[in-house]
């Protein structure tokens, strides 16, 4: 019973529409300094964003060390930061200590907030004026309720929608009622993995360089200006590699599969899985692993599983 369940509920998020309520972390910027603060921070360009557009970013240690991953959205008196449950205070701390006379201030809103994913190609359909552009957002009505809605790359292309925790209820049922179903965190999570979304925490860590998660292509803008961490990820792009990637591997259906679960090629360790779900696309297990770059090709195969993909879906 619990299984067909679960199939339903995958079948609305990736064929019609599903509505699921997600632990996200917010983190209001204010201050008239905040864009340049952020720009000299983060891995992408700010400075170029104008109110109603967004991105994603990775926000790096002085050693290029990835200490955030987000989704950031430009308003016209704030800046957001969207990241994984439990990150806020962490993205706060490290972002406050270079706050010298700068206009900036930080507010985490994780708790007033609650999170609505609404994923699937009937999605957009079931809200008024939804944002059409990625990383774009707008503030929409729902039942009567201020929602502020936003589009990104959550498991293929999906809307965050933001509301006060006091109207998440609400907001889920007038979503039901125009005709999404009320899917579980479980049901997500293989949407998720399918699209090869990396969710930090978990498939990323402070021991992650910027490259090594195989998001160059949304989440890096190699031709900004300095950041704190840019050294060294300029130095890895002029090289040309790091030496793991992360990438997707594909296992045998019935296949017991965990997170931290070592990947081998012959005797030798040359990956671990940091996600893994049972994919109904595929009729097997499926995971997110970090692989050494001379095993991480597409078709190479290991004591167990296949490598399928080193680039994730597009937003």
């Amino acid at each position: 019973m619990i299984a067909q369940q679960l199939a339903a509920e995958y079948q609305a998020l990736s064929q019609r529409a599903g509505v699921v309520r997600l632990e996200r972390a917010q983190v209001a910027m204010t201050g008239k300094d905040r864009a340049t603060l952020l720009h000299k921070f983060c891995t992408q360009d700010i400075l170029s964003k104008q109110p109603g557009q967004g991105g994603e970013a990775f926000i790096c240690n002085v050693q290029g060390k990835i200490v955030g991953y987000v989704y950031f959205l430009v308003g016209e008196q704030e800046i957001i930061l969207d990241s994984a449950a439990g990150q806020a205070q962490a993205i706060i701390n490290h972002l406050d200590r270079y706050v010298i006379t700068e206009d900036v201030q930080f507010a985490d809103r994780s708790g007033e907030l609650a999170t609505l994913v609404l994923a699937g190609p009937e999605a957009a359909a079931l809200l008024p004026d939804a944002p059409t552009e990625m990383y774009s957002h707008k503030m929409i009505e729902l039942d009567g309720i201020t929602v502020d809605c936003r589009r990104v790359p959550y498991g293929g292309d999906a809307f965050f929608l933001s509301v006060p925790s006091t109207e998440a209820e609400r907001v889920t049922n007038a979503l039901v009622a125009r005709g999404a179903m009320l899917c579980s965190p479980a049901a997500l999570e293989c949407v998720r993995i399918e699209a090869a979304t990396p969710l930090y925490g978990i498939d990323i860590t402070t021991e992650n360089l910027p490259q090594e998660v195989s998001r160059d292509a949304f989440a890096i803008n190699f031709r900004k200006g300095c950041y704190l961490g840019q050294e060294t990820v300029a130095r890895i792009d002029a090289l040309g590699h790091v030496n793991k990637h992360l990438v997707q591997v594909l296992f045998a259906a019935d296949a017991d599969i965990t997170i931290g679960k070592v990947l081998l090629v012959g005797d030798k360790v040359i990956g671990r899985v940091t996600s893994v779900c049972w994919s109904p696309k595929v009729q097997a297990s499926l995971a997110l692993a970090y692989v050494r770059r001379e095993h991480c090709a597409v078709g190479t195969k290991l004591v167990e599983g296949e490598v399928i993909a080193l680039t994730p879906s597009s937003p």
